[in-house]
């Protein structure tokens, strides 16, 4: 195989971005990773016709019944409402 043909072939610098993971894997691309997060959400949201969403931010520990009831009570309350 010709030397520029195989370096076209194998080498990555010749791949699309699109291909190569190891590219976004680089430090200096942690911002477009979490673009990239937020775009897939947004598409399937999308192609779901979702009108509306909710985003939640905290911990994933697990509420005490009379706490969850609590805000589950008021929840129910302000949707009645608005």
């Amino acid at each position: 195989m010709d030397g520029r043909i195989y370096r076209l072939v194998h080498i990555s610098i010749y791949r699309l971005g699109s291909n190569g993971t190891n590219l976004l894997e680089r430090d200096a691309l942690s911002a477009v990773r979490l673009r990239l997060e937020f775009l897939k959400l947004d598409l399937l949201l999308q192609d779901e016709e979702a009108g509306s969403t909710v985003i939640v931010f905290g911990s994933a520990c697990v509420a005490p019944s009379r706490a969850s009831e609590f805000v589950a009570g008021h929840l129910a309350e302000n949707t009645k409402t608005n």
